[in-house]
């Protein structure tokens, strides 16, 4: 989902703001990695990787929506290996 990517600042702050246990400076340093993303996000808000990677989806669909952008497909799909 590269038009995302080019929205990335913006949307860490977003990301942020909405879910308020995450650390601008951690995602800051995980340069937009989805994995990542997915995986922190579950660590700090007490969710299962495939439930914060769904959660992800979804908060980003309602930012693209905000910025007119046709997403395509999914940029925090989960790996069950996780």
């Amino acid at each position: 989902m590269t038009t995302s990517l080019a929205h990335w600042p913006h949307l860490m702050d977003q990301l942020c703001a909405q879910f308020q246990h995450l650390d601008l400076a951690v995602l800051t340093r995980f340069r937009g990695d989805p994995q990542k993303i997915t995986r922190y996000l579950a660590q700090t808000h007490d969710l299962t990787v495939v439930e914060a990677a769904e959660t992800l989806d979804d908060w980003l669909m309602f930012q693209l929506n905000d910025y007119r952008l046709t997403p395509v497909g999914s940029l925090f799909e989960c790996n069950s290996r996780y």
